[in-house]
Formats: C-alpha cells, structure tokens, sequence
C-alpha cells in the first residue's frame, strides 16, 4: 500500500506530462483544420456571389458575420485567397472577385495605361486590331461613315502643320473604327490612340512627318479607303497592315 503512495506523484506527473504533449502536438492540426474550414467557408461565400453575378464582396465587418468567423481569421482566408489570385484587393475601395486588372475599378491610384506600355507594344496592337476592323469596315460601312473618312482625307491633304495632320490622320482610323460597327474593338482603338501621345511619341511622330510624305501617306490612306468602299474585305485588310507595316518601319525600323 506504501509503494502506490508513493508512486501517485510519479504516475500524476507523467500523466500531465502526457496530456500536455498531446495538447501541444494538437494545436497545429486544430489551427489548420481552423483555416482550413474558414478558406471553405468564404470559397462558398464567393461562389455564392458569382453566382448572383457580382464581382464584389461585402466590407470587412459585415463579410466576417455573413461568413461566420472573426474578423482576424477572415483576414487570413482573404490573404490566402488573394495570393491565389482567386481575388484582389485595394486599400479604401473594396475586395472583387479574380486577378487584379491593369486598369479598371479601383480609386486608390489611378494607374495611366502609359506606365504599363510602350511605344513598340503599341504597333504590335494596331497591327493586331486595325487590319481587322478595315475588313469589317469593308462589310458593315454605312454611307456617313464613308463621308466621315472622305471628309478626313481631304483635311490632311490640306495640311501641313503636323498636328493637324496627325488629328485628322487619327479621325480617319478611329472613322474605319466606329464603320466595323463593333464597341468593344472601337473601344480597344480609343485606348490605343489614346497612348499615343505619351512619352516618347512625340519625337517619334516628328520622324513619322519627316519621312512619310505627303503624297505617300495619302496614296496609303486611299489604298484603304477605296477596298472599303468597294466591299472588298480582303483588300481592305491588306491595305491596312500594309501601311501599319510602313510606319512601323519608319518608327523603328523593323
């Protein structure tokens, strides 16, 4: 009977020892099961959400009660779905659903589509769009629009200031743009030309005036104009990647 009292202490000890080790061996699985359940948790929520047809999610405070966790754990969830990239977030504006876009929603900094590009990666879009909408141009052009471009070559024949000229030159394009009668593509046209006149284009377009002369450049646009008068997609594709092919040449010399 002496010998268990004495050995109580020795066997309590070793038991609280054994529990605590258990406890400590335990804490990393109940926390990531913890994460683990919250990630699922907002996954549903967002899922939800898509559904419906929406892009953003709730502010913080009323996202952590519609979910069911704190605030703090649903920080975390955000974190890692933000690294997955399955959202994105901005400091004052809001958390939305997919990749963060180069430009687009959010207030915090207005990021210029300038800083992203360049003027190389600016002929490589025109070449890419503009052929496509001269064929389309050809197709679905209606009379005004055909005035319009008419209207535009006649302007620049007129001209020798090359600003003026590079207004009209543009109107011309952007004419050819809103006749492929598609807003998307007229809007991908605005954007580019938009960013053309950033940075270094000024000195490229003193180059473009200098070496593209004036008869030259109105042969190009009416080697255009004409096949979308005509119907003639083909030619009018053609006409278009040609010139574009032209001036990227006397801008870079490619």
């Amino acid at each position: 009977m002496a010998e268990i009292t004495v050995n109580e202490p020795i066997i309590k000890r070793r038991r609280v020892k054994a529990d605590l080790k258990k406890v400590v061996v335990n804490e990393p699985i109940i926390k990531r099961r913890r994460v683990k359940d919250d990630l699922e948790k907002v996954r549903s929520y967002i899922n939800n959400v898509r559904e419906k047809g929406e892009d953003r999610l709730l502010p913080e405070r009323e996202l952590a009660e519609a979910v069911g966790v704190t605030r703090s754990r649903l920080r975390g969830a955000l974190k890692k779905l933000v690294d997955e990239e399955v959202i994105w977030r901005e400091v004052g504006n809001g958390t939305y659903l997919g990749q963060r876009p180069l430009v687009g929603p959010g207030g915090g900094r207005k990021i210029e589509l300038s800083e992203l590009t360049n003027p190389q990666e600016v002929m490589e879009a025109r070449l890419l769009l503009e052929p496509e909408l001269a064929r389309r141009a050809a197709m679905r052009s209606r009379g005004e629009h055909i005035t319009e471009m008419e209207l535009c070559m006649q302007k620049m024949s007129d001209l020798t200031s090359q600003s003026d000229w590079s207004f009209w030159d543009r109107r011309f394009h952007h004419a050819i743009g809103r006749a492929a009668n598609n807003t998307l593509l007229l809007a991908l046209l605005e954007t580019i030309q938009g960013n053309m006149d950033r940075g270094t284009w000024g000195e490229l377009s003193e180059k473009l005036h200098r070496s593209l002369s004036s008869e030259g450049s109105m042969q190009d646009h009416l080697a255009i104009l004409t096949p979308i008068k005509n119907r003639n997609s083909t030619a009018a594709y053609e006409a278009m990647r040609a010139h574009l092919l032209r001036v990227q040449s006397i801008y870079f010399g490619v």
